[in-house]
C-alpha cells in the first residue's frame, strides 16, 4: 500500500510537470487569429489585433498591442476603438487565495468613440444572443476582489457623439494609480474635457471595501482651469458624510448642467442617508461666499414628495426659518410653517420699479393656493 501512493504521488507529480511545461512552452501567439475570429463573428463588427500578443500563464501576464475593433455599421467612424498597448501582469499565488492581485497595468493610445444616433441606438452594445456564440463562456462572480496594485494610463482620448448634441471629447494624458500599505488607492492624472485643463489626486479605500460598497472613504483635490475642488466624502452603513469645497461655483453648476449659480466660492458640508427608494439629508450646510447665503437643513426625498424638516436660509441680513412639504403630482403643493425676523429680496429683483422691503414675522400653513 505504501508503495502505491508513492507511485501515485510520483504520477501527479510527472503529470503536473508536464502541464506545467506546455503552459509555459506554448507560444499563444498562435491562438490570436482564432480569438480575432471568434470575437468578430460574436460581436458582428471586424476585431482585429495587429501587433504582437503574448499570453503567458507561469507567470500570468497577457500583452496587446494594436487593437483595432469596427464601429456600428451606422457610426460615423470606422472604428469604434483603437488601442496601441495593454498590458498585465498577475500575482500567480492571489489566484489561488484571493484577492487577485494585478501587479502592473499598462495601457496607452487609446482612441474610444461613443455614439448615440436619433433612434436612441448606442455603438457600445452588443446583443446578449451574439455574446452567446462565443466558443468560451467566462462566468464570473462579483464577489472576488481584485487589486490594483500599480497602473498607468497614457494618451487616451474619448468622443461622445449624441444626435442633437455638442460632441464633447475627454482625454487623460496620464493616470498613475498605486495600492499603498494601508491598502487605499492613491490616484495623481492630467487630462483634459473639450478645451479646459483638468488636474486630479486622490485617495481612495480601503480596496477591500470596494465590492460591498460600504465604510469607504475618499479624499480627492481637482482643478479644471480656474475650477477648483477640494474635499472629503466618507460612505459608512448606507450614510454618505460630505465636506467639499469649490471656487467657482457657477462654473461647476455649468458643467453639471445648472446654471445661474452664484459664481463665487462655495462649500457643502452634511450627511447624505441612502435608502432603498428614499434620499435624506441631514444636518446638510451649503455656504456661498459671493451671496453670504447660508443654508442649513434636514431634508427627505420619497415617492414625489420633498420634506424640508427643518430648514434655515440666510441671505446677508434677511432670514428665513421653519419646515416645507413640497408635492410634486399632478399639481404642486406647498405647505408647511415659516419664520422670519428680515425678508428683503430687493437687492436681488431687477426692475425699474423699486419693490418695497418687507419685514415680516409670523408663521403659517398653507403657503400657495390655486387662486
Amino acid at each position: 500500500m505504501k508503495r502505491f501512493f508513492i507511485g501515485l504521488g510520483i504520477t501527479i507529480a510527472a503529470v503536473f510537470a508536464v502541464v506545467i511545461f506546455f503552459l509555459v512552452t506554448t507560444d499563444f501567439d498562435d491562438y490570436k487569429e482564432d480569438i480575432e475570429v471568434a470575437l468578430s463573428e460574436a460581436t458582428g463588427r471586424d476585431f482585429q489585433i495587429d501587433g504582437s500578443f503574448d499570453l503567458q500563464v507561469f507567470p500570468p501576464s497577457i500583452v496587446a498591442e494594436n487593437i483595432n475593433y469596427a464601429n456600428a455599421d451606422w457610426g460615423s467612424d470606422g472604428a469604434m476603438l483603437t488601442l496601441g498597448h495593454f498590458s498585465a501582469k498577475v500575482d500567480g499565488g492571489s489566484l489561488f487565495g484571493g484577492p487577485i492581485r494585478i501587479t502592473d497595468l499598462q495601457l496607452r493610445d487609446v482612441n474610444l468613440v461613443l455614439e448615440e444616433n436619433e433612434s436612441g441606438e448606442v455603438n457600445w452594445t452588443v446583443r446578449q444572443d451574439e455574446l452567446s456564440q462565443l466558443p468560451v463562456q467566462v462566468q464570473t462572480q462579483d464577489e472576488i476582489p481584485v487589486v490594483l496594485e500599480r497602473a498607468n494610463i497614457e494618451n487616451v482620448i474619448v468622443a461622445s457623439r449624441r444626435a442633437g448634441a455638442e460632441d464633447m471629447t475627454y482625454t487623460i494624458e496620464s493616470l498613475t494609480v498605486i495600492t499603498n500599505d494601508e491598502n487605499y488607492m492613491e490616484a495623481e492624472g492630467s487630462g483634459a474635457i473639450g478645451a479646459e485643463t483638468v488636474a486630479l489626486a486622490g485617495e481612495f479605500g480601503p480596496v477591500e471595501n470596494f465590492n460591498s460598497g460600504n465604510n469607504l472613504h475618499a479624499s480627492l483635490t481637482a482643478s479644471l482651469s480656474e475650477l477648483e475642488v477640494a474635499g472629503r466624502l466618507s460612505k459608512v452603513d448606507g450614510v454618505l458624510s460630505v465636506d467639499m469645497t469649490t471656487s467657482a461655483l457657477g462654473k461647476l453648476g455649468t458643467i453639471a448642467g445648472a446654471d445661474n449659480l452664484p459664481p463665487g466660492a462655495a462649500s457643502v458640508k452634511g450627511e447624505v442617508l441612502l435608502g432603498e427608494t428614499s434620499v435624506g439629508l441631514i444636518d446638510m450646510r451649503v455656504t456661498t461666499s459671493l451671496a453670504n447665503l447660508t443654508t442649513t437643513l434636514n431634508a427627505e426625498f420619497e415617492d414625489k414628495r420633498l420634506v424640508l424638516d427643518p430648514f434655515s436660509i440666510q441671505l446677508d441680513e434677511s432670514d428665513l426659518t421653519g419646515d416645507l412639504t413640497i408635492g410634486t403630482g399632478e399639481s404642486i403643493l406647498l405647505a408647511g410653517s415659516l419664520t422670519s425676523g428680515l425678508l428683503d429680496i430687493t437687492p436681488y429683483i431687477d426692475g425699474e420699479e423699486e419693490a418695497d422691503t418687507a419685514a415680516d414675522e409670523g408663521s403659517g400653513g398653507l403657503l400657495f393656493s390655486d387662486e
